[in-house]
């Protein structure tokens, strides 16, 4: 009975060891082709910055279905043609397709001095002696997304955007950041600050990627 224990923990042994060793000699092959997927990921994802690529990201591994392999999301970021920081998120890239199945465009713009971002989204703060608050939106013009001043108040009173003091008008006026190029349905997804600038959120589904 011993001896049969011995035999038997030795085969175990034995087994496991060989694994280990198959685990060895496959492993490296297996990064390599994961790199390779990682690789080709990004590259499908780096053209939809529209400028100077920084770095890529590629999160979990590939998604197999019976159309070939898929990636859950990969993160681009860098500078668009007018130097506005740009990250891009593209969610389930299939390289083999040239296509995302969603991505979302983080564009930051050309920052707005002399007024502070509040609480419930307005920009406030004190311009030649007056407060002024202003409040942002986001719309397509053309090739182009421009960021204005919707609303302005001074002292608490309505105003045209005209109106408003002469140190606060440079606040008020339209920033604007070049659209992804190739990309159909695309549309405004949200509105914050990035510090001091307006940072506008676009979306498309069903995006075309790798080389433009």
């Amino acid at each position: 009975m011993g001896t049969g224990r011995r035999v038997n923990a030795g085969r175990v042994a034995a087994f496991a060891a060989g694994l280990a060793v198959v685990g060895y000699l496959i492993a490296p092959l297996l990064l390599a082709g994961n790199s390779a997927s990682e690789a080709a990921a990004a590259a499908e994802v780096r053209p939809l910055v529209g400028g100077d690529v920084s770095g890529v990201r590629v999160e979990g591994l590939p998604g197999v279905d019976s159309a070939g392999s898929w990636f859950e999301l990969v993160e681009a970021s860098g500078v668009d043609g007018m130097g506005n920081p740009v990250r891009v998120l593209a969610r389930q890239v299939d390289p083999g397709r040239h296509r995302a199945e969603d991505v979302s465009w983080f564009v930051s713009l050309p920052a707005v001095t002399g007024l502070r971002p509040a609480p419930d989204g307005r920009l406030s703060g004190e311009v030649d002696g007056v407060r002024v608050d202003l409040v942002l939106g986001a719309r397509i013009e053309g090739n182009q997304v421009v960021v204005v001043a919707e609303n302005a108040s001074v002292a608490g009173d309505p105003v045209a955007i005209d109106a408003l003091p002469e140190g606060a008008r440079a606040a008020a006026a339209p920033r604007r950041a070049p659209l992804p190029s190739g990309v159909s349905g695309l549309g405004v997804r949200g509105l914050d600050m990035d510090g001091e600038r307006p940072r506008v959120e676009l979306g498309a589904g069903g995006v075309v990627t790798g080389v433009r």
